[in-house]
C-alpha cells in the first residue's frame, strides 16, 4: 500500500492542522484525491471523535471520504516533535495517513489500520523508521 512517492521525510511541521494540510496538498497533487478540502474535512472531523495519536511519538489519522480515489498510506515524518493532540499531550514526529474511499467497506479501512498498528507495537520496527535516512531505506522497511 505503501509507495516511495508517499514517504516524507524531515519535513519543517510544527502542528496537526500543518500536517492535515501539507499532506492534503500532497495527496491530491498526486491524484489520489479529487477534492482537497473535502477530504481535509473528513480527516478533521474522524479526528475530533477521538485522538490518533497513539504512543511512541506516532499518530495514525484517517478517514474514509467520497474524495478519496484509491486508498493509501502515507508517511511524514517531521524534524521535530510537536503536540499533536492537547486532549491527551502526546508528542509525535511520525506521522501515518490512511485514506480509504468512501464507497469500500470498513474492512479494508480497519486492515490497515490493524497491518500498521501490529507492526508499530514492535521497539526495532520503530527505531529504524527513526533511525532511516532517505526515502528509500524508509521504503524498504515499511514494505515489509
Amino acid at each position: 500500500m505503501i509507495r516511495k512517492e508517499l514517504i516524507f521525510l524531515d519535513e519543517n511541521i510544527n502542528s496537526k492542522n500543518e500536517a492535515m494540510e501539507y499532506i492534503s496538498k500532497k495527496v491530491r497533487h498526486l491524484g489520489i484525491i479529487n477534492n482537497e478540502k473535502e477530504y481535509l474535512s473528513d480527516l478533521l472531523k474522524r479526528d475530533r471523535l477521538a485522538p490518533t495519536s497513539v504512543g511512541y511519538n506516532i499518530a495514525i489519522p484517517h478517514c474514509k471520504s467520497k474524495s478519496i480515489k484509491n486508498s493509501f498510506v502515507v508517511y511524514l515524518r517531521t524534524k521535530k516533535s510537536f503536540i499533536w493532540d492537547k486532549r491527551n499531550n502526546e508528542q509525535v514526529n511520525s506521522i501515518f495517513f490512511i485514506g480509504v474511499p468512501d464507497d469500500k467497506d470498513n474492512i479494508e479501512h480497519l486492515k490497515l489500520l490493524a497491518d500498521l498498528s501490529k507492526k508499530l507495537m514492535h521497539k526495532e520496527f520503530r527505531s529504524s523508521l527513526y533511525r532511516a535516512k532517505d526515502i528509500n531505506s524508509t521504503y524498504e522497511i515499511l514494505k515489509k
